[in-house]
């Protein structure tokens, strides 16, 4: 049975075996800290500056890494796009800003979706249906990226906790998804297809987040050495409680991880890259994560503030799951620190 997220007022909290027919924010009763409907004027500033929401895709096989995104804060939409190639060293990025999140826009439905970020000739469409996902980046007359991801033969990650006093976060994640379509890189067409290797990862989430929130997050996804198409999101500091959003794919299958811990380790870093330590209590998780370029924004207004940093990483270790233990030896990811006021 397919239920919206949003039932009598409040959210259903906990993972979800399915993903929730609607996000249905607008029936989520808001309330103060001392238990107090929010009216008027408050709730209305509430649900346009408290609600936030992202929309995250990225691409890559072991050479070639792509992110883009569309950011809805309220008091500001953001929109990003690069391509970072790692035998090159080479990377095209473009980035914009909006106030009041102008042309910026995210739809929320789990199961259809338009999402689109515009400024000047520049423009992101993320567009959700039918089992697909259809990226598009354009600027000016330049298509820079058209592809097509296929999420119907990985099983989602849909999982909801409280946040705070009286907020909630939801994500909805899949990783190592077949995609096929082709992208713009100094002026060449590339085609992007799972016989050369690419994969997919999507990252749908949003809620009323704490105004001071802070998380390490780290994503993967890849064919390894024993052939297996593997997939992983390990997140810390955000989405936890009452469960978390660590998971493991293995051949679209999903697997719950245990909490974990990222460490920096001191002593290894140079100007360029750094290694972090990503492990769990239980010893079943043991990853070494090396950072390579990064794609980074700060801003600090005061009232609020952001400090991005997105690495292009190399992951080597092991996870143990169930009977299971997947090796991971150098394949590409991301690994994420971000820390906002917002």
């Amino acid at each position: 049975m397919v239920t919206p997220l949003i039932v009598n007022g409040q959210p259903r909290y906990g993972r979800f075996e399915s993903t929730p027919s609607v996000i249905n924010v607008d029936d989520f009763e808001l309330v103060s800290p001392f238990n107090k409907p929010l009216r008027g004027i408050q709730a209305a500033l509430k649900r346009k500056l408290g609600f936030k929401s992202f929309q995250f895709v990225g691409i890559n096989n072991q050479d070639v890494m792509i992110g883009l995104a569309v950011v809805n804060l309220g008091w500001v939409g953001n929109g990003f796009f690069y391509i970072y190639n790692k035998r090159t060293n080479k990377v095209q990025e473009i980035s914009a800003l909006q106030p009041l999140a102008y042309q910026t826009k995210i739809e929320n439905p789990a199961d259809l979706a338009h999402c689109v970020f515009e400024k000047g000739s520049f423009k992101i469409e993320i567009i959700r249906a039918d089992q697909k996902r259809v990226v598009k980046v354009t600027q000016g007359n330049q298509c820079l990226l058209d592809a097509t991801i296929d999420i119907s033969q990985v099983e989602p990650l849909a999982l909801c906790n409280p946040t705070g006093a009286t907020g909630w976060t939801y994500t909805q994640k899949q990783t190592a998804e077949e995609v096929r379509g082709y992208y713009l890189h100094q002026g060449q067409r590339v085609e992007i297809s799972p016989e050369s290797g690419y994969l997919a990862a999507t990252d749908d989430s949003c809620g009323f987040l704490n105004y001071r929130t802070s998380w390490h997050w780290l994503s993967v996804s890849a064919t390894i050495a024993s052939g297996q198409r593997v997939g992983l999101n390990f997140a810390m500091g955000v989405n936890q409680g009452f469960g978390t959003e660590n998971a493991l794919w293995i051949d679209g299958k999903i697997f719950e991880i245990p909490p974990v811990m990222f460490t920096l380790v001191e002593g290894d870093q140079t100007e360029n890259s750094s290694t972090w330590h990503v492990y769990s209590a239980d010893h079943s998780v043991d990853l070494s994560v090396e950072t390579g370029w990064c794609r980074q924004e700060s801003l600090n207004l005061g009232l609020v503030a952001s400090h991005f940093n997105q690495w292009v990483s190399k992951v080597s270790g092991r996870i143990k799951c169930e009977s299971d233990t997947i090796e991971f030896d150098g394949e590409l990811g991301l690994l994420e620190k971000h820390f906002a006021k917002w």
